[in-house]
């Protein structure tokens, strides 16, 4: 019972943990600082959406996802989140059209009136898209957990590696600030947002659907993998020097989905500086139904003095991963040197 209890105020606190991050560091942090006057209007507006989201979240983690999703329902499952992608959007669309929200912020900082408001509202539609993500994510984890409460020590060892693997599928930190980014640039650049969009809806698809089973297809696993390389460029500026060395595949093989994920992550999460110049490589090499991984980041000890810290606890809970799935099928090499300035990790995988 206590472990029942214990499970219960976990799944609580990831939620709580969850929307007061969603909360703050997407719909109220950005306009904060933003340096132009908003209306009341605005605000009412965000709680509104957010209030509109937590229905989405919750009727989707309660209902939707154990009752659809779960029994392999999959085209009705689609269905409605297309439906309450398009309520979302409608009721932003109401808001923006009732109270000429744009309108009155222009008029507030003495800027000539743009054109209308249009029904399609990409940060709206990501957000959706987030928000039944990661709800699906925290249901399916809460199934899982279940299951392994009743289920032999063995067979729990292998659902806990299961479950670490769904909770690191949606990092929503880094959909968060691509989503900041992409907002940003669509003052700027339309073509280029709509490009960053594509294909962060596009990386989402494949969390939730193409890499739900044991095995996927490499191809697949590179093409996300380019994807979040394309989309880190966005937001980094021009000190970091991204190379990303890719062999092009004559015969496509299964791999466990994301297994390759956390080393890159790693090295765009403690390989960037904001003032010093700093360099990733990647190399990504197939031959033989072998397949190398090389993964090199510039070293900022001053800056991140627990780096080699947390980089041994995802390194290790990944480590632990390919324990179970390729036992005896793998060489990890990992060069933490103090002296050197650079962070080095290498990965030898047989692909059977």
């Amino acid at each position: 019972m206590n472990a029942v209890n214990k499970n219960v105020t976990n799944g609580i606190l990831m939620i709580l943990s969850f929307w007061l991050i969603f909360v703050f560091g997407l719909l109220f942090y950005p306009p904060i600082y933003w340096t132009f006057v908003l209306p009341e209007i605005f605000w009412i507006k965000q709680c509104m959406m957010t209030l509109l989201m937590a229905i989405i979240f919750f009727l989707n983690y309660f209902y939707f996802t154990p009752n659809v999703l779960l029994k392999r329902k999959y085209l009705l499952f689609s269905l409605i989140i297309i439906a309450l992608t398009i309520a979302l959007l409608g009721a932003s669309f109401f808001f923006e059209s009732t109270y000429n929200i744009r309108r009155q912020i222009n008029v507030l900082n003495n800027v000539p009136t743009r054109k209308l408001p249009q029904f399609f509202d990409g940060l709206v539609t990501l957000s959706s898209i987030l928000m039944i993500g990661v709800s699906t994510s925290f249901s399916v984890f809460k199934k899982l957990q279940k299951q392994t409460q009743e289920s032999s020590d063995l067979q729990k060892q292998n659902l806990n590696a299961e479950l670490s693997f769904l909770k690191a599928q949606i990092n929503p930190h880094f959909f968060f600030n691509t989503l900041n980014s992409i907002y940003s640039l669509s003052y700027t650049d339309i073509e280029k947002s709509r490009s960053a969009l594509q294909t962060l809806s596009r990386m989402m698809r494949y969390i939730l659907y193409d890499s739900s089973e044991n095995k996927t297809n490499l191809m697949q696993e590179i093409a996300f993998i380019n994807d979040h390389i394309s989309l880190m460029r966005l937001r980094l500026n021009d000190n970091v020097k991204i190379i990303f060395i890719n062999s092009t595949l004559q015969v496509d093989h299964k791999i466990a989905p994301m297994i390759l994920m956390p080393f890159i992550e790693n090295a765009f999460k403690y390989g960037v500086s904001v003032n010093e110049k700093a360099e990733i490589i990647i190399s990504l090499q197939v031959e033989n139904n072998k397949l190398s991984l090389k993964v090199i980041n510039t070293r900022f000890d001053q800056s991140n003095s627990k780096q080699p810290e947390s980089y041994g606890i995802g390194l290790s809970n990944t480590k632990r991963r390919l324990e179970l799935i390729y036992p005896g099928q793998y060489e990890l090499h990992i060069d933490d040197n103090g002296f050197n300035k650079h962070f080095k990790v290498e990965l030898t995988l047989e692909l059977v």
